[in-house]
C-alpha cells in the first residue's frame, strides 16, 4: 500500500501536460505569443511603415510633375537636386576639415603639456641625484626642491 502510494506521487509529479495548455496556464491563453504569429505581424507592420515613409516623397514628385509639365523642368529639378548634394557634399567636407584641424590642435597641445612633463621630471631626477664626493646626496637641492613644494 505505501509503495503504491509512493509511486502515485512521483507520477504526479514528473506528469507532463500537453504544449498547448502549458501556454495557456503561462501566458493567459493569449494567442499571440505564438512566434510565427508574432512574427507575422511583425512583417506587415514593417511593410506598412516602409509604404508610409515612400508616400511622402511619392507624392511629392507628382505634385511637381502636375505644375510644370514640360521635360526642361524635369533636367532643371535634377539639376537643383544635384547641386543640393554637392552643397551638402561640401559642407559635410568643410566639417570633416574643422574637425581634423581640431584633433590636430588637441593632438599637438597634449605633446607639448607631455614635453614640459617630462623635461620637469628629468631636472627634477637630475636634482636628487647628485651626490658629493662620498657619495652623500646633496643637501642642497632637495631643499630647494622641498621649499618649492611649500610655496
Amino acid at each position: 500500500m505505501a509503495n503504491r502510494r509512493i509511486n502515485q506521487e512521483r507520477s504526479k509529479k514528473y506528469h507532463k501536460r500537453p504544449p498547448e495548455n502549458r501556454d495557456r496556464r503561462l501566458h493567459g491563453g493569449s494567442s499571440f505569443n505564438d512566434p510565427k504569429k508574432k512574427k507575422i505581424i511583425h512583417e506587415y507592420k514593417k511593410l506598412l511603415r516602409k509604404e508610409q515613409h515612400k508616400q511622402p516623397t511619392t507624392n511629392y514628385q507628382t505634385s511637381d510633375c502636375k505644375n510644370e509639365n514640360s521635360h526642361g523642368s524635369m533636367k532643371q529639378s535634377g539639376r537643383t537636386t544635384f547641386h543640393r548634394a554637392l552643397k551638402e557634399y561640401e559642407k559635410k567636407q568643410s566639417e570633416k576639415k574643422l574637425q581634423q584641424q581640431e584633433q590636430q590642435r588637441i593632438e599637438l597641445e597634449r605633446n607639448k603639456a607631455l614635453q614640459r612633463y617630462q623635461q620637469k621630471k628629468k631636472d627634477r631626477f637630475k636634482k636628487l641625484s647628485k651626490k658629493t664626493g662620498k657619495g652623500q646626496p646633496v643637501m642642497k637641492e632637495r631643499i630647494m626642491l622641498l621649499l618649492e613644494k611649500i610655496q
